[in-house]
């Protein structure tokens, strides 16, 4: 079975199979260990957190919803490898329904199950296997032997394959992220394409635009009319039809050069059936001149059933003067956007066809009063340079009365102000038309052409002015130009600027000059608020004048709608407040939006009297456009400025941290017949409690323990300067009293310190065998003397609290083996489990309790205490304990008694080697059973830590054991050259809730249970870990 497992690991690892065959070769495996077994896998989509695939070779059991819940969730991160329910009703996850199915289902008690987990050193779990006996009516541990052995092979197993699981996960992630680029790039290439479309579209009919311009021959019109349509969409046949428009029903039919007379036959035959439906009489196609045209292109002819057809209407003055007939032998040939064009181009044609056929017809009759109808202006003068006719749109854009004479003096200057005078000159002079010349009036833009009037009985008769209207054409080519640059900024944007600031100072600019606004700001979410992080001259107070009468700003509005808001005429708006700062006349607002999730807005605004262009449709989808291509970079941008002030707060609280702990004393009075202890344990990374020990004399010593009001940054600064009042107002003539009364004058008229500081500060004298000590308004302080606690107090209120305050002094006398211990009030506050206070009579309870040990360690203890307790966080004051044991006997003593040093193989059999060791070792040193015990435990603990974390379970490596014995105490000094360990990482395991301790962090919870002392280091070559155990005869 054994080769067959590590020709399973072999094969995994060196291929990269997919997730159903390394699933399959896994439930082999697990059936060869557990071949007598019902076995259930259930793999993890680790992204949606949810069961993906499930396998068994017997009925599936359905895992209850709760425990996916809690196998997949995230926070769970010391899941174990292997998880064995010896008893299903005291489990805590059991959901009792599924096990009452499963007493019913098989007839038996179903108590018992074991979970393998398939998890990764980070402690990712991409799946689960379940594994019972129900349906033979037997528990795992009655048909396995020695079940550990099998749950032991299994997790071996997973952990050798778990590196090629990690892998499929990390490829099939990246094939997600390469699905993802596809996607974009291919969205990119569309929106490319449809640009590159709509440029050609634009250009086209531009282009047409100017040849329609060029000629009054309806025929030369109507093929150039046809190659432009060609080039926009592709037909096989486009067909036109005027339907006596000069004097006859003509069609023209644009095809193919390479069409068969019988395909051109049957795509003229469909374009005549397609006229009838137009217009209210019949006409008759024998009446109709067809003229074919072949373009100079090879279409591709695999069938002769036309798929596609379209037909759009030529209308003039409201009047259907012909149609165009699109054509194609292809399904689907025409889009909705190529015919939309069509249709725009329709119009020029039929407003063309129409003039010419006006023009016409007013050489024909003379009838000029027909120029009136024409659409765009057209001014007709005669020989003597006066306004023969002039039509209405002519006389609105010239601002000219039709019905005042208008003098040739003002005609020459009106020309000059067109700037057409030279023109209209040269005109005269060659008799020649000038075509498509550009004039601005009236804030429009126009192609004008000047033509001479010649008629072949009288000659040349006058000079004809067309203005063709190309605003909007113009606008069209500076919306696409706009669109265009938007795309380059946007994309250099996003490519070059990862700086938050710099990138919306940019795109502010950018943005002002697109709209032609002189205001703006960009607001960004901050938590649950919105801030300006740019703007030009638009700061808050001004942004928030313009708002509705509802007192709510326009930004509001969109906050809460999501949705563009634009306002072109600010005043005329009745919901709108007309109290503003400054006068405007348009105001625009646009979400930034990141998967639907509004992270700012951008807010624009016009000044009253700024001279712009009307807001259009596609301005508007300009700048949405915009918005989305920048806001992925935006949001990336406050992600990483979010993570560079954050590191820089915790760098900051760092060098707060070490000032703060440098205030602190760094080591113990060290005197005769004194033994010292410190806790301190902050709230935050800076706490606010204060001690200190100040050497008087050789006898006597000063002893300060304050509370400062708060914690944090604020508290630890109150602290430095308190430090700083001590060391210039304590000295070794005053008592504790006027000690106590100086330093109230003196924080009362600081200016930092505006808090109330409640201190205790006494005087341990060690020859005269005294304490003499004064309190102001700070908790008491107790001396444990056998077995019987005594309070030392004083009224007095904290300092700061009343200039003239009376503090009160007083002194007992100190005895042999008593403990002074003093505290601040978050010792007594702190939640400990059912989330009660611990309070005064935990505190003596656990001081009596451990009052045999020096009192540094009966502070560790209480430290382990507190930190291991199921109810941490909810500790929400500064921890200061000081202990001071009076010993005249000096009974703990470091005088070594024996020593024996002992090398063994990292194997697991070699714990029992050592416990026997460890059983001699205090067998001839006289040690008690209780303590031989907790040495064999912590010790054993340690050994199997180092064999399976440090040497990964290597059975060739060595483990040295270094035992001392001491009059009072065992220390025994383990090492190991295994792989480095963090001391933090340890701490981190030993300080979390008991009840979620798992493995190793449950062994070193133990170890730290049993033993008084414990000290931890690690370099690249050498883990030691040192554990002292007083020896309690």
């Amino acid at each position: 079975m054994l080769n067959k497992i590590e020709e399973s690991i072999n094969q995994i690892n060196s291929n990269l199979f997919s997730k159903k065959t390394i699933t399959e070769e896994i439930f082999r495996i697990f059936q060869l260990i557990f071949s007598k077994s019902s076995i259930n896998i259930y793999t993890f989509d680790i992204d949606r957190k949810q069961i993906d695939t499930t396998l068994s070779n017997k009925n599936l059991w359905p895992i209850p919803n709760n425990m996916s819940r809690w196998l997949t969730n995230q926070k769970n991160i010391h899941q174990k490898k292997s998880l064995y329910i010896p008893n299903r009703k005291k489990f805590i996850l059991t959901d009792f329904i599924q096990y009452n199915k499963d007493k019913k289902k098989y007839n038996y008690s179903c108590n018992d199950g074991l979970f393998i987990h398939i998890i990764n050193e980070e402690n990712i779990l991409f799946g689960t296997i379940f594994i019972h006996n129900w349906d033979t009516k037997q528990k795992l541990t009655s048909v396995y032997s020695n079940i550990e052995t099998n749950i032991k092979l299994s997790t071996n197993y997973i952990q050798q394959i778990i590196n090629s699981i990690e892998n499929y996960h990390i490829h099939k992630k990246i094939e997600s992220l390469l699905h993802d680029k596809n996607k974009l790039t291919q969205k990119i290439y569309q929106d490319e394409q449809s640009l590159n479309q709509r440029l050609i579209e634009l250009t086209t009919l531009y282009e047409t635009s100017n040849e329609l311009s060029h000629s009054l021959n309806h025929i030369e019109i109507i093929e150039k009319i046809s190659k432009s349509i060609n080039k926009v969409l592709n037909y096989d046949s486009c067909s036109i039809f005027l339907k006596k428009i000069f004097n006859k029903n003509e069609l023209f039919v644009t095809v193919g050069s390479n069409f068969h007379h019988t395909t051109i036959k049957l795509l003229t035959k469909s374009a005549l059936n397609s006229i009838d439906s137009f217009f209210s009489t019949i006409i008759n196609p024998n009446t109709i001149d067809i003229k074919i045209t072949k373009l100079n292109k090879k279409n591709s002819l695999k069938d002769k059933t036309i798929e596609s057809h379209a037909t759009v209407p030529l209308i003039f003055r409201d009047e259907i003067i012909g149609i165009i007939t699109l054509e194609s032998f292809k399904k689907n040939a025409f889009q909705k956007n190529e015919l939309q064009f069509v249709h725009t181009l329709s119009n020029h044609i039929a407003s063309t066809l129409g003039k010419i056929k006006i023009i016409r017809e007013l050489e024909k009759s003379k009838i000029y009063s027909v120029i009136e109808s024409i659409i765009e202006p057209v001014i007709i003068l005669d020989q003597k340079h006066n306004i023969n006719i002039i039509n209405p749109k002519a006389a609105t854009l010239l601002n000219i009365d039709p019905n005042q004479n208008i003098t040739q003096e003002k005609l020459i200057d009106l020309l000059a102000e067109l700037r057409l005078l030279k023109l209209y000159q040269q005109v005269i002079k060659t008799k020649q038309p000038i075509i498509n010349e550009h004039a601005n009036y009236n804030n429009k833009t126009f192609m004008v052409n000047i033509s001479p009037v010649i008629n072949k009985e009288y000659g040349y008769v006058g000079i004809i002015f067309l203005f063709r209207d190309i605003t909007e054409i113009q606008q069209m080519d500076r919306i696409k130009t706009q669109r265009l640059e938007a795309i380059t900024k946007v994309n250099l944007m996003i490519k070059s600027m990862s700086n938050l600031d710099n990138l919306l100072e940019v795109l502010m600019e950018f943005l002002l000059n697109a709209t032609t606004c002189n205001m703006g700001s960009i607001q960004l979410k901050q938590k649950d608020r919105f801030v300006t992080a740019n703007h030009s001259n638009f700061p808050e107070k001004i942004r928030r004048s313009y708002r509705y009468k509802n007192r709510k700003t326009i930004s509001e509005k969109v906050e809460k709608t999501k949705k563009l808001i634009l306002i072109d005429n600010y005043f005329s708006s009745p919901e709108l407040d007309p109290n503003v700062k400054v006068l405007i006349e348009l105001y625009l607002c646009i979400p930034i939006m990141i998967n639907n999730e509004l992270i700012g807005i951008i807010n624009l605004a016009r000044k009253y009297g700024t001279l712009a262009a009307k807001f259009t449709k596609e301005d508007i989808d300009t700048l949405l456009t915009i918005t989305t291509l920048v806001a992925t970079t935006i949001h990336n941008s406050m992600l990483y400025k979010e993570k560079v002030e954050k590191e820089k707060i915790d760098q900051e609280l760092k060098v707060a941290s070490e000032i703060h702990n440098n205030l602190l004393p760094k080591n113990l009075p060290i005197k005769e017949k004194l033994l010292f202890g410190t806790l301190n344990i902050p709230a935050q990374k800076i706490g606010g409690d204060f001690y200190d020990f100040i050497e008087l004399d050789k006898n006597r010593t000063g002893i300060i323990i304050a509370d400062i009001v708060g914690k944090g940054i604020p508290a630890g600064l109150y602290m430095a300067v308190l430090k700083s009042i001590i060391n210039r107002n304590i000295n070794d003539k005053q008592s504790p009293k006027e000690t106590i009364t100086q330093l109230n004058k003196t924080i009362y008229k600081d200016p930092v310190i505006n808090k109330f500081v409640p201190l205790f500060y006494g005087i341990l004298d060690s020859k005269n065998n005294s304490f003499v000590y004064s309190n102001a308004g700070h908790e008491p302080g107790y001396i444990l003397r056998k077995n019987k606690f005594i309070k030392l107090d004083t009224k007095g209120f904290p300092l700061a609290g009343y200039k003239d305050e009376t503090f009160i002094e007083k002194e007992i006398k100190i005895e042999d083996n008593d403990l002074l211990f003093l505290f601040t009030d978050g010792i007594l506050e702190t939640k400990i489990a059912n989330n009660t206070s611990i309070g005064l009579n935990g505190v003596k309870s656990f001081i009596q309790k451990n009052q045999k040990f020096p009192p540094q360690i009966i502070l560790n203890k209480i430290k382990n205490y507190l930190t291991g307790t199921e109810n941490k966080l909810i500790k929400k004051d500064d921890i200061t304990v000081i202990a001071c044991k009076i010993n005249q006997k000096l009974k703990y003593k470091n005088q070594l008694i024996f020593k024996k040093n002992i090398k063994t193989l990292s194997k697991i059999t070699e714990i029992k080697k050592i416990r026997k060791e460890i059983e001699a070792i205090c067998k001839t040193t006289n040690i008690n059973n209780k303590t031989k015990l907790d040495l064999q435990l912590a010790v054993n603990e340690a050994q199997a830590n180092i064999i399976e974390h440090a040497y990964l379970g290597d059975p060739n490596k060595y483990i040295y054991f270094y035992f001392s014995i001491f009059e009072d105490k065992l220390e025994i000094i383990i090492k190991d050259n295994g792989i480095p360990l963090k001391s933090n990482s340890i701490e981190k395991k030993i300080s979390n809730n008991l009840e979620k301790l798992e493995g190793s962090g449950l062994g070193l919870f133990l170890i730290y249970t049993l033993m008084d002392e414990i000290n931890f280091s690690s370099t690249k070559t050498e883990n030691k870990l040192k554990l002292v155990k007083y020896n309690a005869q």
